[in-house]
């Protein structure tokens, strides 16, 4: 028993683990804060307030999302309609290379020594809304407040970098200057550069709600919600390098693509009741139940062709 407990211990030394440090594979399941959430159109979307806004701001949406049966007050008005044009609030940070840059100013330099990859985080997050709308209404006569319905709808649209912007997609020119004019000495080398590639990625999402709610009685309000989600991500990553060396007679050829795609959708539905039991006392409670399913689809292809010298 001892020789089996101290073989293991000196194999575990030459055994490898399917990562290495910190890398992973791009075949992991990604995930995102759009899903499996409940999602309510939030008027007060401000960055460090928006997670508290429910129950410390008095908003009529706010307060649906905190309890349906809480009927919103509008004042006088019949109708309540909010819009917002906001989109992204923050742009996502992402992080283009580890290589640090070298600060420089007369004779005198600054370097920043390179920061260990495995401190970096991950600061991408999802778009804002890019158009917000919402209703809320008294379909009964003006002089009652006892029966109230609603809707929100959010449209989320927003292209960016598959991933972040890799340096090797610009390749350089040889013997051409930045404006793609040809340079007036050139080598005896005559070399053809050639390239193609794509680079993006498309988010979109349709958010949608519906509420209603009624006042049984001075002690007792009921209320129903039900909110849902669209959302894909999908966009593909190319990028392919021809390159002829004429006077060597070599031919080189490399390309590399990339495509991923995630569907998700979702429905939550809600129901909420509140009782006065004293005049200074309330009580309120509130049950959901959410359903969604995510699917994603990731497809690589990569080809390699080197001739040298050949008749």
């Amino acid at each position: 028993m001892k020789k089996i407990i101290m073989s293991m211990f000196f194999l575990s030394s030459l055994i490898f683990a399917q990562y290495w440090g910190e890398r992973t594979t791009e075949q992991s399941f990604e995930q995102s804060n759009l899903y499996f959430q409940n999602h309510y159109l939030n008027t007060f979307g401000v960055k460090y307030y928006k997670d508290i806004a429910v129950g410390m701001i008095d908003d009529p949406f706010l307060n649906i999302e905190l309890n349906p049966a809480l009927i919103p007050d509008i004042g006088d008005k019949e109708i309540y309609i909010y819009l917002d044009f906001r989109g992204d609030r923050t742009e996502p940070t992402i992080v283009q290379s580890y290589v640090q840059p070298l600060a420089m100013e007369s004779y005198s330099s600054i370097y920043i020594p390179p920061i260990d990859r495995r401190w970096f985080s991950d600061t991408r997050t999802e778009p804002e809304p890019l158009v917000s709308l919402g209703i809320i209404t008294y379909p009964l006569e003006s002089n009652s407040k006892d029966f109230y319905l609603g809707g929100t709808y959010q449209l989320i649209l927003k292209e960016e970098s598959y991933y972040s912007m890799p340096y090797w997609i610009y390749n350089s020119q040889y013997y051409y200057d930045s404006f793609g004019n040809e340079l007036a000495s050139r080598s005896s080398y005559d070399i053809v550069t050639r390239y193609s590639g794509s680079d993006e990625m498309v988010n979109e999402g349709h958010i949608f709600s519906v509420f209603t709610g009624y006042k049984f009685s001075d002690n007792l309000n009921f209320g129903l919600a039900l909110n849902g989600i669209s959302h894909s991500r999908k966009g593909n990553y190319a990028n392919q390098y021809y390159d002829t060396y004429y006077l060597y007679e070599n031919y080189w050829n490399n390309s590399d693509y990339t495509q991923r795609k995630q569907e998700y959708d979702d429905l939550d539905i809600n129901a909420g009741v509140i009782y006065k039991i004293t005049p200074l006392f309330t009580a309120g409670l509130k049950l959901g139940l959410l359903s969604g399913a995510a699917d994603q689809h990731y497809e690589t292809s990569y080809s390699y062709v080197n001739e040298y010298g050949t008749p």
